[in-house]
């Protein structure tokens, strides 16, 4: 119905999906499909999922000749979209043994739909991109917030009645928060993400509410490299902000303080826990490298299928996954097809950054891509794949003319284009 409803309103499509993605965990979908996470067929997907599939189908046979119009800026993408899709859809479903086709199906393909969502919406209102922006970064804030209360009860609440689902074993507490995502390494993800991007938020006091919680977030997540990563992509966002230089170190100083301040308050300790004993996963990891470096020949243009990576792991050929998503990518579909993959992400933001976008939202989809290449992000089902998606999405569909005439929906800057004024 909602689908139905918002028909010649992708920009509202877009939102609602990044919403479910975002704030309902894979192991809770059944609350709204009725179908049980344990459950391993193609059509079992996250709500989020099966609502862009309905919508790109009734948006399809309901305006096609608009929405091919609003794209035609753009057939680089398009193509290389559509390849990287056909190519996946043909090495994950020639291996179903080992491959996921409810992995590729309900993230990878679900994923680059939603980019045509976002590319269209912004294609026809110019307030999409900020509008999706603030979205998404009250979505981390509502995370951020709930990662407080659930380490304070010791539970993944709201959703305590699907822990034994989680990928991480919740049962004995809750010492590392996955806020409403299904794994405290997407709930880092997402606090990375919308570090940076909280930058461009207007009203000092909003902002630094809402980083403050967002840090929180971050630290409860009890990731090394999110830390890091979050840290550095806040600072770069108010480095390289068009403010003056005397402001830029007041950020940078507030920013210091606020994260020692919570580090002191003991906001850290599991980050900082983690820092001094990795239960040994560098060492493992590194040995998983080396047998990627040693086989790559194998793996150049063909891969074994959508989240096949995982059965190396299962037949002993590596002692651990190789916790990068994008080398996993390479695994799965091919080396040229992750090349690809990466190479459409690199080449939105550099387009981008030719245009009047701000410079913290390419910061932070930058950090948000290193962050993604730390752990197994767009194989697990999860909101991974939407979340790296979503700076990029708000980079490349962001007008020209930034905040002036935000209410004025007749400007139509193209995703990776020039702006269109029919004023």
């Amino acid at each position: 119905m909602a689908a139905w409803i918002l028909r010649r309103k992708p920009e509202g499509a877009a939102g609602v999906i990044l919403v479910l993605w975002i704030m309902i965990p894979s192991v809770a979908g059944q609350l709204l499909t009725g179908v049980s996470f344990s459950s391993a067929t193609v059509t079992n997907m996250h709500p989020a999922a099966w609502f862009t599939y309905v919508f790109v189908c009734i948006f399809a046979i309901v305006g096609p000749q608009g929405w091919i119009a609003d794209l035609k800026s753009t057939p680089w993408l398009l193509v290389l979209l559509a390849w990287l899709m056909a190519y996946g859809a043909i090495s994950t479903f020639t291996n179903v043994g080992q491959a996921s086709p409810r992995g590729f199906v309900g993230n990878f393909l679900a994923g680059g739909l939603w980019l045509f969502i976002c590319a269209v919406g912004g294609a026809r209102n110019q307030c999409f991109a900020l509008r999706l922006l603030k979205l998404f970064v009250a979505c981390a804030v509502v995370n951020g917030l709930l990662s407080i209360v659930q380490s304070v009860l010791g539970e993944v609440w709201p959703f305590a009645g699907f822990r034994a689902l989680y990928q991480v074993d919740f049962r004995d507490g809750a010492e590392r928060t996955s806020g409403t995502l299904d794994h405290p390494l997407v709930l880092s993800l997402l606090m990375v993400a919308a570090l940076p991007l909280a930058m461009v938020l207007r009203g000092h006091w909003v902002r630094l509410g809402a980083i403050t919680v967002l840090l929180i977030g971050l630290l409860q997540s009890g990731s090394r490299a999110g830390a890091l990563l979050g840290l550095i992509g806040l600072l770069g966002g108010a480095m390289v902000s068009r403010q003056s230089l005397n402001r830029k170190l007041a950020q940078v100083i507030g920013i210091v303080g606020t994260a020692s301040a919570l580090l002191l308050a003991g906001a850290g300790e599991v980050v900082i826990s983690r820092f001094v004993d990795d239960d040994g996963s560098t060492s493992l990891r590194q040995e998983a490298y080396a047998y990627f470096w040693e086989n790559l020949s194998d793996i150049l243009f063909v891969g074994g299928g959508y989240a096949s990576s995982f059965d190396l792991k299962d037949r002993g050929l590596i002692p651990s996954s190789f916790e990068n998503g994008y080398v996993m990518l390479a695994t799965d579909m091919g080396l040229m097809a992750a090349a690809s993959f990466l190479g459409v992400q690199v080449g939105l933001l550099v387009v981008a950054w030719r245009r009047a976008v701000p410079r913290a939202v390419l910061v932070g989809a930058a950090a948000t891509m290193a962050c993604a290449a730390t752990f197994s992000s767009f194989q697990v089902l999860s909101a991974a794949m939407i979340i790296v998606w979503a700076p990029i999405a708000v980079a490349a569909c962001w007008p020209d003319d930034s905040w002036s005439g935000c209410d004025n929906t007749t400007s139509s800057p193209k995703l990776g284009g020039n702006v269109e004024h029919g004023r």
